[in-house]
């Protein structure tokens, strides 16, 4: 009886002892299939920050980089779009329409378009430095022909040299090259939006800009100043450079400017004997205006106050 409880106690404490081994075994394989992070990959999720990948460098080396966040970019035109020239236009003339030119018909002027409206008082910048003129040419009077136009003398210049400036934003539409006494001169007219006409003679040279607006106009004989049409018309702003050099000689040196209103006749027009004679300047002479009172600030009086021509200081325009 002693004998079989003993081999029995043995089974049962055999059979537990192998319960307990097979246990250990199952946690040991349960335990070795969670995964341990990579040395390798810890290292280098460490090295990048958050939000950079690396871009290539000029020395081929790589640097980080913020990655793009997702952003609303309002649409701009290409680079190479002629956006300066349409905006210069609307920008310095202050008016939605200054595309629009004035033309004669042989009887009057007209806008290919609906004119804006001109600025009151007009705005004109004085085209040169006043402190280097030294005499002023009435417009409105016979020199040998009839003309409109007056001018500015520069006699003290050593030189030709002498700038010329657009008074007013405009597009330059006529233009002649011709000999007065063999040197070439440029004769240049301005067609304002707004209903103004201006003229420069006796320009001796011009900026690169011009002088690319210019290239096709042939050069004519001497006293030939016959004008043809730029096309397209160049736009300048207000106070750019049309000029550089003036005059026909180093001892005579000036630069002839009109001024024209082509809205409406100017008030001589009406007086029969003027318009018989001068019939012939319809196209500018009718129009006419005195610069002198639309130069700012005290320019037209130093004007009227200098020294003139031997015609003197007598006007059609002028009072």
């Amino acid at each position: 009886m002693d004998l079989r409880r003993i081999t029995v106690g043995l089974i049962v404490l055999g059979t537990l002892f192998l319960l307990a081994a097979c246990g250990e075994s199952g946690l040991s394989d349960q335990q070795s299939t969670t995964p341990t992070p990579s040395p390798t990959v810890a290292s280098v999720a460490a090295e990048t920050p958050t939000g950079q990948t690396g871009v290539p460098t000029p020395d081929g080396s790589s640097q980080p980089t913020a990655t793009p966040h997702p952003v609303t970019i309002e649409p701009t035109q290409p680079s190479d779009a002629p956006v300066a020239t349409l905006q210069r236009e609307v920008a310095s003339v202050g008016q939605a329409d200054s595309d629009v030119l004035w033309n004669f018909n042989g009887t009057e002027w007209a806008p290919n378009g609906t004119a804006p409206s001109c600025s009151e008082p007009l705005g004109l910048q004085t085209p040169v430095d006043m402190s280097i003129v030294t005499g002023a040419l009435w417009p409105g009077q016979q020199r040998g022909a009839y003309v409109a136009h007056g001018g500015f003398r520069f006699d003290d210049n050593v030189d030709n040299q002498a700038i010329v400036r657009a008074p007013l934003g405009s597009h330059l539409v006529q233009a002649s090259q011709y000999l007065s006494g063999g040197t070439p001169q440029y004769l240049l007219f301005f067609s304002v939006p707004c209903g103004f006409f201006y003229r420069f003679d006796h320009v001796l040279e011009v900026p690169p800009d011009m002088a690319e607006a210019l290239k096709d106009v042939p050069l004519g004989g001497e006293g030939d100043s016959r004008t043809i049409f730029i096309n397209p018309p160049l736009w300048v702003d207000k106070g750019d450079i049309v000029g550089t050099a003036v005059g026909i000689s180093a001892s005579n040196i000036f630069v002839d400017f009109g001024l024209y209103d082509v809205r409406q006749s100017n008030n001589v027009t009406p007086d029969p004997a003027w318009a018989d004679l001068f019939a012939e300047d319809k196209e500018f002479g009718h129009y006419g205006v005195c610069f002198f009172d639309y130069l700012p600030g005290t320019d037209g009086d130093t004007m009227r106050s200098l020294p003139t021509g031997k015609e003197g200081p007598t006007s059609d325009f002028c009072e």
